[in-house]
């Protein structure tokens, strides 16, 4: 029993003095470069369709739908078989001027971008389809005297946390006699690019 012992200590030390065969690996280390081309990415709407409802045009003239313009009166004259008289009614003025109404669109585009170090973006917007026709009625119209972007230059966003804007238009209503749908002509673009 001796002797076995003896003979699995040894066979034990002759395991621990024998080199064992080393595991086969390699490591090597990549410095990787990425060049960033500068990118502009525009969303917007092809289409917007905006309905200005009776109570906002009063609310922006200051004119309710009936209107007391004090009192009035005059001597009746004979004209043919009725009696006529002239009250000569001057209607009170509307508070903001029809001729030159903004419409606000707010949140109408949005923008990605990458650009050098430096350089910002710019967004314009200008008029490309004027006057806003009506549909169906003859030489009514809207004009569209300009369109502006807001903000109009910014710092470069990025690609995940877009730059947003609005577009003002500014509106004529003066050849607008009909009620209905305006919707034969009117267009305007916008155009970002590297400032």
């Amino acid at each position: 029993m001796k002797k076995l012992l003896i003979g699995v200590g040894l066979a034990l030390a002759l395991v621990a003095v024998i080199p064992r065969a080393a595991s086969a690996q390699a490591i090597g280390a990549t410095d990787i470069d990425i060049t960033l081309e500068g990118i502009i990415i525009l969303h917007y709407f092809s289409n917007v369709d905006v309905t200005i409802d009776s109570a906002s045009m009063a609310a922006f003239l200051g004119i309710g739908p009936d209107v007391d313009e004090g009192t009035s009166g005059g001597t009746a004259t004979l004209v043919g078989t009725d009696f006529d008289v002239d009250l000569d009614i001057v209607p009170s003025d509307p508070i903001n001027d029809p001729a030159a109404a903004n419409l606000v669109l707010r949140n109408a585009w949005a923008v990605r971008a990458l650009s050098t170090p430096g350089t910002d973006v710019g967004v314009t917007g200008s008029v490309t389809g004027n006057p806003l026709g009506h549909t169906g009625a003859g030489g009514e119209s809207i004009d569209i005297t300009s369109a502006t972007a807001t903000p109009a230059s910014f710092a470069s966003p990025g690609l995940v946390t877009p730059q947003y804007g609005d577009v003002t238009l500014a509106l004529d209503f003066t050849n607008a006699t009909a009620a209905g749908v305006y919707d034969n002509g009117g267009e305007y673009t916008l155009t970002a690019d590297f400032i």
